[in-house]
């Protein structure tokens, strides 16, 4: 009687596939945080434009200090 082989399941990443892929996930994770941060400085600066209020610029200036901080620091970024 034959041994089993041992095979992957179709459809399933083995070997430097998996490495590869274990690469990007993390950079992907990035790029959603980087997005999220984006649209909140978007939806600050809609504030400010509908209702005129210093408040919501001040938050929106610093916002985007905090984000070009980050982004400065090689941190994720993109």
């Amino acid at each position: 009687m034959k041994a089993p082989t041992e095979k992957a399941p179709v459809g399933q990443i083995t070997g430097a596939a998996e490495l590869r892929l274990l690469d990007v996930r993390p950079h992907f994770g990035r790029i959603q945080v980087w997005q999220g941060w984006q649209r909140e400085a978007a939806r600050l600066f809609n504030e400010f434009w509908r209702t005129a209020d210093e408040r919501h610029l001040r938050a929106f200036s610093a916002h985007v200090y905090g984000m070009r901080l980050r982004q400065g620091s090689g941190s994720g970024a993109p």
